[in-house]
């Protein structure tokens, strides 16, 4: 094919698997543990065959090679894991705002949320769609978020919030880029009374996720460093090696890809809306 993609989950689960049985790293300058240099070993021989088809096609001299990532995974140093379980939903619960904010007490038996309060999305983030969307309502319910910033105590072992402190925080608001976000009044992703977008989301400090899994490590989807900063790496023969320092987004492969195939990527909606630019020292 012209235009060919693919995706791997495997260092991703990797990343994410208890530090202890070999996921993750040991330490914060990405030094792999045993099950993560395995997975970043199968992709780079998954890499390599695709490599050699290229070259038995007589394409590989003239196929652009990009790979990067959607995400990474929080934390990388398992010292500043905190797994503090749904703080959010019952802080929320636990402040009684009224039928105003439609915050609710009891929860779904499938889905876990607290009946009332709508839709929540929880990893190393929280995303809270409201089921009132009105001003007041947000307001209340960010209020409630922000008057319970503090960190619960989790246990030095397992990282998992010490039992009986459920309402005792959210652990946000310390590092820079944490704490609780209107995003009616952000704009960035859009209207939540026309779009998807949530109305509220909260953004822990780093290391913690919104769990108390014993299976997992780490989590993804929220805007923490380690989350954002991923690898990207582009080849094609006529480029010379070197490291570009310049900030780029992973949103400009899109557009890299479209003049790759000698097409103007002024014709994406995305690149008329956003200006969106294509990688630096390609063309």
């Amino acid at each position: 094919p012209t235009l060919f993609g693919t995706n791997y989950q495997t260092l991703s689960v990797a990343q994410k698997a208890l530090n202890a049985n070999g996921g993750g790293y040991k330490d914060a300058n990405f030094t792999p543990n045993a099950l993560t240099a395995d997975a970043i070993a199968f992709l780079d021989g998954e890499i390599g065959q695709i490599k050699a088809e290229l070259n038995k096609q007589s394409l590989l001299g003239s196929t652009l090679i990009i790979i990067s990532a959607k995400h990474g995974q929080t934390p990388v140093d398992r010292s500043a894991l905190r797994k503090i379980g749904d703080t959010v939903g019952s802080t929320l619960a636990a402040a009684n705002l009224g039928a105003n904010s439609n915050i609710g007490s009891s929860t779904d038996a499938v889905t876990g949320n607290f009946l009332g309060t709508g839709q929540f999305t929880e990893d190393d983030v929280a995303f809270i769609w409201l089921n009132d969307q009105s001003d007041a309502a947000r307001a209340s319910a960010i209020a409630a978020l922000k008057a319970n910033l503090g960190c619960p105590i989790v246990d030095p072992t397992s990282k998992i919030i010490v039992a009986g402190q459920t309402n005792s925080g959210i652990c946000a608001g310390t590092d820079p880029g944490s704490g609780v976000i209107d995003l009616k009044a952000d704009g960035r992703f859009g209207d939540p009374a026309k779009e998807r977008t949530p109305d509220i989301m909260v953004q822990p400090n780093a290391g913690v996720i919104y769990s108390k899994s014993g299976k997992k490590d780490a989590e993804h989807g929220g805007a923490a460093p380690n989350d954002t900063n991923v690898a990207l790496l582009v080849s094609f023969p006529t480029l010379s090696k070197q490291a570009i320092g310049t900030a780029v987004v992973t949103t400009q492969v899109a557009p890299t890809i479209v003049k790759a195939l000698g097409i103007d990527p002024g014709l994406l909606n995305s690149v008329k809306s956003e200006g969106t630019a294509v990688l630096p020292g390609l063309f």
